[in-house]
């Protein structure tokens, strides 16, 4: 069953890699939830167009993660099990 998740609520956006990045201790602020993933798909596609791609790439996956952790998902739920057919390869 789907939970609801209010994109309004206020959410804890810890930044443990892109604040070192900036020369910055580790911070946390506070975002909608709306906004974080708003945010994490525009860093995506800087990610994608920038010369920075590693800041962005990483501060996409701050924003995902604080998504992740507010809406009381395991963040280990996708990891894959086991081996993985890929192509004739397998991935472990």
């Amino acid at each position: 069953m789907i939970k609801p998740f209010d994109l309004d609520q206020a959410i804890a956006l810890p930044h443990p890699y892109t604040a070192p990045m900036l020369g910055k201790p580790d911070y946390t602020s506070s975002i909608s939830a709306e906004v974080a993933l708003l945010m994490a798909l525009e860093y995506l596609h800087d990610a994608h167009i920038s010369g920075n791609a590693s800041y962005h790439a990483l501060a996409a996956l701050e924003y995902v993660a604080a998504i992740v952790a507010a809406a009381g998902l395991d963040p280990d739920a996708l990891k894959p099990r086991g081996a993985i057919k890929n192509g004739g390869r397998t991935n472990v």
